[in-house]
């Protein structure tokens, strides 16, 4: 091959790989269990601050990701305080 079809498809691979690891990939649900767990311990310790925290954290990650079950069910835990 010619040198510059080699710088070329170099880097034609290089954009190609960039765009492929820059692409924010969605939390898996084992984030969201792992974080309502959390939750969980926290008002089973009477820790309220610190679950609303986490719920907070839950409800950001969730409007980021446009994951309208975990908005729901983070709005709803913060509104009835458990």
């Amino acid at each position: 091959m010619t040198k510059t079809i080699k710088i070329t498809l170099f880097c034609i691979t290089l954009f190609l790989s960039m765009n492929l690891f820059a692409q924010n990939k969605p939390t898996t649900p084992e984030v969201y269990d792992k974080l309502w767990k959390q939750v969980e311990e926290f008002n089973r310790n009477a820790l309220p601050k610190s679950a609303l925290s986490a719920v907070e954290e839950i409800y950001n990650l969730a409007v980021k990701e446009n994951n309208e079950k975990q908005i729901i069910k983070s709005i709803v835990h913060r509104m009835s305080g458990v």
